[in-house]
């Protein structure tokens, strides 16, 4: 384990000379061997750099922001005021929709529930014995995998049979990319459909949900929020939505998302393993051992973040804090891709939370395995803001 800044830069900087990925075989299992997270070389560079270019172009980034808004807006008109709701499941509903619609296209309805579902049992056996015994989790999770990778492939067939229809969604973008490639194309297609939706589908309802207890336990931040999001909205015709412009102005808004990830960062660390015996510090790590950098030993440096166990979102607009203190995306060659549309789902939800509600909110704390998460899943009971 290195949990210092240079120790982790080292290593993630190193992806492909010194190290590789070395995640457990669980893992590589259930969400598939020729993914992208496990890959390595020509494939890898080109997976990252196709998903990045279909997030990061301004025509793209101003749709997605539209989408998000739409979908946000529909997922709120449904709530009850005065009545308790699981504000997390909520939330997750919203991301899950607006995630279906970017990668297959697909708008909400039963097979996106049934995705949803499949997925979740899905992930719950990513870590365990890789052995088949029925009723484990493991066994349950390899179950989900076939299910999807049918829904998947059943999705590939009918775009195949009908050439003449344009999808731009990120499961077209993956077929163009690999229908040249060696080897069994539909499991490149499978494994990376399944790691993008394990990347993009939990951890951004994570991030809001809490992103929303953060707010509500420091009423000081709440109020600062409430205004900047109020301000942008009183310049607006009230059918007009929140554009890119808006999103890259709400400079506190984009501070609570900071240190809403560092105190709960959904990505840990990272698993890699020494392809040769590597020396560091005076240190031998051995060929083939895994080495496990850890980020929250960095954002709870009480040199950069003092205080660091409080939620205090100004320390991001008082001082300029070096990016190797920032990993809630992982670093080097494999920074996750989406890491701008992430920042965009959740300043679009908390814009459109904080300006149309308050709240009162129960107890709630933090759990952190299997995955991150909230113990009840931030209940809360909603009023009208005004």
């Amino acid at each position: 384990m290195i949990t210092d800044v240079e120790g982790v830069k080292f290593v993630l900087h190193n992806e492909g000379v010194l190290f590789e990925t070395g995640y457990p075989q669980s893992l590589k299992d259930v969400l598939g061997e020729r993914a992208m997270l496990f890959h390595h070389g020509d494939l890898q560079k080109r997976m990252h750099a196709m998903l990045k270019r279909f997030v990061s172009s301004t025509p793209l980034k101003k749709y997605l922001t539209r989408e998000m808004e739409l979908l946000t807006k529909q997922g709120m008109s449904t709530w009850s005021r005065g009545q308790r709701i699981l504000l997390q499941d909520e939330i997750q509903r919203i991301t899950h929709d607006f995630l279906m619609k970017q990668l297959f296209g697909l708008e909400p309805g039963k097979l996106s529930t049934t995705i949803l579902e499949e997925f979740n049992t899905l992930m719950a056996g990513i870590i365990g014995v890789p052995m088949m015994i029925p009723g484990t989790p493991y066994f349950k999770a390899m179950k989900a995998r076939e299910k999807l990778s049918q829904i998947i492939m059943d999705m590939v067939a009918a775009r195949r049979a009908r050439p003449d229809i344009e999808h731009k969604d990120i499961l077209n973008a993956l077929i163009e990319e690999v229908k040249e490639e060696d080897g069994d194309v539909e499991k490149i297609i499978i494994d990376n459909v399944l790691v993008n939706i394990a990347n993009a589908e939990g951890i951004p309802a994570i991030v809001i949900a809490f992103a929303v207890k953060n707010l509500s336990e420091t009423p000081k931040a709440l109020e600062h929020i409430r205004e900047e999001n109020l301000a942008i909205k009183r310049g607006k015709d009230s059918n007009e939505g929140l554009s890119w412009n808006d999103y890259m102005s709400l400079e506190f808004t984009q501070a609570v998302f900071n240190e809403t990830l560092r105190l709960a960062n959904g990505a840990q660390g990272v698993m890699r393993k020494a392809l040769k015996d590597v020396e560091y510090r005076g240190y031998i790590i051995p060929k083939g051992w895994t080495v496990l950098p850890y980020f929250l030993n960095i954002h709870f440096d009480e040199n950069m973040f003092p205080n660091p166990t409080k939620f205090h979102p100004w320390r991001w607009l008082e001082k300029n804090i070096p990016s190797t203190y920032v990993l809630p995306f992982g670093g080097g060659s494999r920074l996750c891709p989406g890491q701008e549309l992430a920042r965009v789902q959740t300043a679009v939800f908390l814009h459109h939370f904080v300006t149309q509600f308050k709240w009162d909110a129960e107890p709630e704390t933090v759990i952190n395995f299997p995955k991150i998460s909230t113990r009840n899943h931030v209940p809360v009971v909603l009023y009208d803001l005004h």
